[in-house]
């Protein structure tokens, strides 16, 4: 039964770090700015394609995902999906916190970035993620970020410190 409950655990952090990670570093792609329908405020953005995460840890975690982002840094949703198009988890940010929804199941956080430091071990440069879909390189500490590839979708980002260090990959949906 404890290794019933571990491998669900290890399934769940996955899942979990799929989510932060996709709202920050791990976008490959191509991106589309739109207005969403009803919305009046231009600097609501949209991005979809797919992302991987690359957790040199031991052992070494890897993750791959379909995901939609859409708002700003102050508040927006990210939805994941499996390549068939079920949803892993979404999660939710805005002034008064942070949500994860997996399966029915919620999970309350004060930021985004305390959840994606319960989720990764480490804060995610989220301004700095919106800023790399826009195709601007924005500086974030301990992340090196390549948009060399930009206008083919591709988006790679690393984290050297702190460590383990980690690989991010994002291709945009054209």
């Amino acid at each position: 039964m404890l290794c019933a409950l571990a491998q669900n655990r290890g399934l769940y952090r996955r899942v979990i770090l799929l989510l932060a990670l996709n709202a920050m570093f791990f976008i490959a792609g191509c991106a589309t700015t739109t207005r969403p329908a009803g919305t009046a405020t231009a600097d609501i953005q949209h991005w979809e394609g797919r992302l991987s995460l690359k957790i040199q840890s031991t052992p070494v975690e890897s993750f791959s995902s379909a995901f939609e982002l859409q708002g700003t840094e102050q508040a927006g949703t990210m939805a994941l999906a499996t390549p068939l198009g079920t949803t892993l988890g979404r999660m939710r940010w805005g002034p008064a916190g942070a949500e994860l929804d997996n399966s029915g199941e919620v999970r309350k956080f004060e930021s985004f970035s305390a959840l994606a430091a319960t989720v990764t071990g480490t804060d995610l440069p989220l301004s700095a993620l919106f800023q790399w879909l826009s195709g601007t390189k924005s500086e974030a500490p301990g992340w090196q970020v390549d948009l060399s590839q930009f206008d083919q979708g591709r988006i790679t980002a690393r984290r050297i410190t702190p460590l383990p260090e980690v690989d991010l990959r994002i291709i945009l949906a054209r």
